[in-house]
């Protein structure tokens, strides 16, 4: 993909998970990336670990939940390449639990994680997009597709995120934006992954998936090469997409009888 050669890309939640893979991608195809996360040590660790593959990305830390964070980190990123071309927006924590069950507080930190993040980068990173004509990426889920049980905030935060997606490539048409949505099924974890239990405490979660995080990263890659809107990139996302324009009634049922299935857990 010599196309991204001197492209700049921002990619949020980079520190782990799809966000650092989707970091790997973007530098072995000679774009510059700028890595983002809210732990300085957490940085400085996956610092090191690109520069034993020979990858240099610059580092930001930064929350992207926070305005101010969010201008520092564009900030950041002209002074040291000049120009923004993409904009990944990754960052996210998912939950676990019934709805009846969750601690009230957890819900505005499920949808700030999820669906503030993205709108505060997307507004803040907004005007340098429009400069280069780039692309702005949304990593969602399946959950966005149809609400999932004991996954309620995620589900709702992640489709808040497609309805915005699809207000903003309208309203980005003029301008030749980019505006793409990826809905991720389930993927392989990474070692010790952490969701929020329905107390708001973390639970570590080990779960077998449908895709890798490195087929995720290259289907981001595609997306923005490519110019496409949306992606469905596994077998479940595919199947939840196609039934939910024929039969949201036949999505609910089966939702409703698989209810306490591991896929969710």
């Amino acid at each position: 993909m010599q196309h991204l050669a001197n492209k700049t890309v921002i990619i949020t939640g980079s520190t782990r998970g799809i966000g650092k893979t989707t970091a790997f991608a973007f530098l072995a195809a000679g774009a510059n990336v700028v890595i983002n996360g809210r732990s300085k040590e957490k940085m400085a660790e996956i610092q090191r670990e690109f520069a034993d593959k020979g990858f240099h990305p610059l580092a930001v830390v930064a929350d992207v939940s926070c305005v101010n964070d969010c201008k520092f980190l564009v900030r950041s990123a002209l002074e040291k390449f000049g120009r923004i071309d993409y904009l990944i927006n990754n960052a996210g924590l998912s939950i676990r639990g019934r709805f009846e069950d969750l601690r009230p507080e957890t819900i505005p930190e499920i949808i700030t994680s999820n669906l503030l993040t993205a709108l505060y980068a997307t507004r803040t990173v907004l005007p340098e997009i429009i400069k280069t004509r780039g692309s702005i990426v949304f990593i969602s889920s399946f959950a966005a597709i149809h609400g999932i049980p004991n996954l309620s905030l995620y589900s709702a935060a992640k489709a808040g995120m497609e309805a915005f997606t699809e207000s903003l490539r309208i309203e980005l048409l003029p301008y030749k934006v980019h505006v793409g949505l990826i809905h991720v099924g389930i993927v392989d974890n990474y070692p010790d992954k952490k969701v929020m239990g329905h107390d708001g405490s973390y639970i570590t979660v080990s779960r077998k998936g449908q895709i890798s995080e490195e087929e995720v990263a290259q289907a981001v890659l595609r997306m923005v090469s490519r110019r496409r809107t949306m992606m469905n990139l596994t077998l479940l996302a595919k199947l939840m997409y196609f039934l939910e324009k024929v039969s949201p009634t036949l999505v609910h049922y089966f939702l409703r009888f698989t209810m306490d299935s591991e896929k969710y857990k």
